[in-house]
């Protein structure tokens, strides 16, 4: 068996921040995207019903995964490919943490351009929000990282903040649909409310499993590799095996599995330049630099590598040292 190679001449020598922005400028579309921007549509069309109706109200929509998943760039592409939601009335913030009622009005309001130069009640600065949300024609705000609003926040705090967010919904004068992405957890949010739980609807973002995703990642680092880098890539990486150690090291995000990709890419780029063979190697060192662990506990390396458990890698420091990093040409 021969090592893979690009099926199309880009393989021209650059250095690594040329390679760096070539390769990470890049997006890989699937199945679930059609599927995401099917349900964004619908979402949009919906609300467009709502508020031309004699009973105008808001709706929720949430997207939940694991870290990694995709869940930011799957909205951030989805955007612009439906009809209805553009700068005029699309807002879109990150969810502060702690997520407080006070802290995440300071945000909706500098968004809307309207920053706090003083002290108010939590009231009053919704009451702001409202108004002003009316005054630029926002019909829909995207928070993202919303799980930060289950921080570290009492029973009370939360109560407030979820009928605050429903109250938003339900603004008969100027109804406002809200798009919630985050981790799973943000399912409790929502369920926590039947009135919040009747006007929303989920989307969840599965996490990658094996031997069902085996293709779909074997063809991404393919892509990545051959294609977008314009470099070879040795044999090993092809097999069934190393996709599974792939997919269990990126904790079963698929964005996380992109991500090891081309680091891997770019760590063997640094050694040996345009001309280096993507091996099993240049994983394991740039899984041993983000996890700190030693040979033992990376899973590109150990036998038991299907015992590990990523999350608990930082764990193992009184392990062997990891791995050190060669110099030369790999193959």
């Amino acid at each position: 068996m021969t090592n893979y190679t690009a099926s199309s001449p880009v393989k021209t020598a650059c250095g690594r921040t040329a390679l760096a922005a070539r390769i990470v400028d890049k997006y890989f579309s699937t199945d679930r995207d059609d599927r995401f921007r099917q349900v964004l549509q619908d979402f949009i069309d919906d609300m467009s019903v709502a508020v031309a109706s004699q009973h105008p109200e808001g709706r929720m929509l949430a997207l939940v995964g694991g870290s990694g998943a995709g869940k930011t760039l799957t909205m951030e592409k989805a955007i612009k490919h439906v009809n209805g939601l553009d700068d005029s009335n699309f807002l879109r913030l990150t969810t502060p943490s702690p997520c407080t009622l006070k802290q995440l009005g300071r945000v909706v309001l500098e968004r809307l351009g309207y920053p706090l130069q003083r002290e108010l009640a939590d009231h009053r600065i919704w009451e702001m929000i409202r108004y002003h949300l009316k005054e630029h024609g926002v019909r829909f705000i995207w928070l993202d990282e919303a799980h930060h609003i289950l921080g570290r926040g009492s029973d009370s705090e939360l109560t407030k903040l979820r009928d605050v967010l429903k109250s938003t919904m339900q603004q008969r004068e100027w109804a406002v649909s809200l798009i919630l992405s985050g981790l799973p957890v943000l399912s409790a949010f929502i369920s926590g409310d039947r009135q919040v739980e009747r006007r929303s609807q989920t989307f969840r973002f599965q996490p990658l499993a094996f031997p069902d995703d085996v293709d779909l990642v074997r063809e991404i680092a393919y892509e990545i590799v051959a294609n977008h880098a314009g470099m070879a890539i040795h044999d090993e990486i092809g097999t069934d095996e190393f996709i599974h150690r792939l997919i269990v090291a990126s904790e079963w995000g698929l964005g996380s599995a992109i991500t090891l990709v081309r680091r891997a890419v770019l760590f063997a780029h640094s050694q040996a330049g345009a001309d280096a063979v993507v091996g099993v190697e240049h994983f394991a060192e740039i899984y041993a630099e983000e996890r700190d662990c030693s040979a033992d506990s990376n899973i590109f390396f150990a036998a038991d590598w299907q015992e590990i458990v990523p999350s608990n890698s930082r764990l193992d420091a009184a392990l062997p040292a990891r791995p050190k990093r060669k110099r030369g040409k790999t193959a």
